[in-house]
């Protein structure tokens, strides 16, 4: 009869698991980085060490108290399934064909763990231990794998690197901290009035992303916009040598990622290996240090912006490159797009875009969604959609533009995450960015919310509103916003950052 236990310790084996490989996935699939995953790892750490003091003292008593022990142990693994299915909700595993992979070999390491105390006589009462050594499990499978995805890695970086060589392709390469994603979208709209171009969608901006997205590059395609991510040092390294772009756009700096980069010094670094192309690159940021060739055109210096203003109905701004001025507008909203369009502007004319063609097709970008995104609701609120956004330059244009609205200005905020050690002195700068401009302030969740509040009430008498998820956030939007109230929303985040 105790058998008839089994398929129950599997089943919460096979969902522990689960979580842990969500968690590998959303961490890149690296295996370095996933052990660093200190909030998971200590759940199933306590879970292991609390399952092992009940069923040793168990091993001397009778059949009976063993039984009832080991019922009671498995509760423990199968209460930190539910805390975490709760916990990090926001990790939901996307079934790529590197996830089922994964998955096949972790059921077979799982079996053969297994069998030995489904044969062993008196061994069926450690059974609850299993769901508790998921990432082990992980390892083990993942270490099995490690050679054939460095196969199949490098074979789509090949074919990539293959396609992109094609005689005759210009490519274009975008990194840096915030808003490549927008450059490449001004880029795009505003080459494709000349040459065929090609983008990919969102911002598949990974070597394995680019590789699946240059499955659709036609052989007519003339020029490549390419998006470069980064999370750790190394990866626009990596990044470059596969694209080898002629052109380079460098949109600026954050202190980003520095749960993996460490240092503001290495995001420097890595990303600014994206001006070293062989025609020209643009940057955003003054780099005297490293822009002692000709190729490196700043903005500032030899890209020059002036009189930026900005309504609800737009962005306008007066741009000088090459003894070249054009006077635009823009329905895109952000002064901090100015900067950003300028580079592609002035990307676009050494690539031979005239610049009337420019001014028109400038006068009809279309926004990216949550990139400062206006949306007008059925009450008549002005909704500024910056879910987006993550950092605190963002954070900045984005209450620039809020100021500049007329009607009660709310913000609602949840944090600037993987700031590293600099996290809460930055959440506490979003407070005081939010307190200077907002009438009203929803603060969701409970991770970040006190350096956030901290800093609104040092900096203005913005009314403050705490609250625990986004299903009592939108009872306050219900109960409290009015036609002629205009709402910044700052960071559409997952579950998990909210707790």
């Amino acid at each position: 009869m105790i058998y008839i236990f089994f398929p129950i310790v599997l089943s919460t084996a096979f969902f522990n698991t689960y979580h842990s490989l969500s968690f590998l996935q959303a961490k890149g699939y690296s295996m370095k980085e996933y052990w660093k995953g200190e909030k998971m790892l200590k759940i199933d750490a306590l879970a292991l060490l609390l399952t092992l003091a009940i069923l040793i003292p168990s091993w001397f008593f009778s059949a009976t108290v063993k039984i009832a022990c080991m019922i009671g142990a498995w509760l423990i693994p199968a209460s930190s399934v539910i805390f975490k299915s709760v916990k990090f909700s926001g990790l939901n595993m996307k079934f790529t064909h590197r996830a089922g992979r994964i998955s096949l070999v972790l059921l077979l390491v799982v079996a053969i763990v297994y069998l030995p105390i489904f044969f062993i006589k008196n061994t069926v009462f450690l059974s609850p231990i299993i769901p508790c050594l998921s990432p082990i499990y992980l390892l083990i499978s993942y270490t099995i794998l490690s050679p054939y995805e460095k196969s199949v890695y490098k074979k789509y970086v090949n074919k990539t690197k293959e396609r992109l060589n094609k005689k005759g392709l210009i490519k274009i390469g975008i990194s840096g901290s915030f808003g490549k994603t927008s450059v490449k979208n001004f880029l795009l709209q505003i080459l494709s009035a000349k040459y065929k171009v090609f983008s990919p969608p969102q911002n598949y901006n990974t070597p394995m992303g680019i590789s699946k997205a240059c499955i659709n590059l036609n052989d007519d395609v003339q020029i490549a916009i390419l998006e470069m991510g980064a999370r750790k040092k190394g990866d626009i390294k990596e990044l470059m040598e596969i694209v080898s772009p002629q052109y380079g756009i460098l949109t600026g700096f954050a202190p980003q990622h520095l749960e993996t980069f460490e240092t503001m010094d290495n995001v420097v670094e890595e990303k600014s290996l994206v001006l070293e192309v062989p025609i020209c690159a643009y940057a955003n940021d003054n780099l005297d240090a490293i822009s002692t060739n000709g190729k490196i055109k700043r903005i500032g210096k030899e890209i020059e912006i002036s009189n930026i203003t900005q309504d609800s109905t737009g962005l306008s701004f007066d741009f000088r490159y090459k003894e070249i001025n054009l006077k635009l507008h823009s329905k895109i909203l952000g002064e901090h797009n100015a900067y950003n369009m300028a580079l592609a502007i002035a990307c676009a004319l050494d690539l031979g875009v005239e610049s009337g063609c420019i001014v028109r097709q400038v006068e009809e970008i279309k926004p990216l969604p949550h990139r400062q995104e206006l949306i007008i609701n059925a009450k008549g609120v002005k909704i500024i959609d910056d879910s987006y956004n993550i950092n605190l330059s963002g954070v900045i244009s984005a209450m620039n533009t809020l100021k500049s609205f007329s009607g009660r200005k709310w913000v609602t905020a949840f944090g600037i995450v993987e700031g590293g050690e600099r996290e809460e002195e930055l959440n506490f700068l979003l407070g005081k960015e939010i307190g200077q401009v907002a009438d009203y302030a929803i603060i969701v969740g409970v991770k970040y919310r006190e350096p956030i509040v901290r800093g609104i009430k040092e900096s203005g008498n913005t009314k403050i509103y705490c609250v625990k998820d986004l299903d009592e956030c939108k009872q306050i939007y219900v109960q409290e916003l009015e036609a002629g109230d205009n709402l910044l929303l700052l960071a559409n985040l997952p579950k998990q950052y909210l707790l």
